[in-house]
């Protein structure tokens, strides 16, 4: 992912650590890296079991799967 990707999910990433909805202490600009990387590789690898261009799909996998992963404690 490059940097203008992940730059991009920067700012909703400092929102939602404002708002609890990731962990406080959650390194945003690694952060970004990833859900840049996760949106990427969601919008061009094909899948199995997700269609990603079911927006409902997609919202439920990112909220199953990658919201978790921003609440986790990134120290364990």
């Amino acid at each position: 992912a490059g940097p203008d990707l992940a730059d991009f999910w920067t700012r909703y990433l400092i929102a939602a650590r404002a708002a609890g909805d990731v962990h406080a202490d959650t390194d945003i600009a690694q952060a970004s890296e990833w859900v840049a990387r996760v949106v990427i590789s969601l919008a061009t690898v094909p899948g199995d079991t997700l269609d990603a261009a079911d927006s409902d799909a997609v919202l439920t996998h990112v909220r199953r799967y990658v919201m978790p992963g921003l609440r986790a404690d990134p120290a364990l």
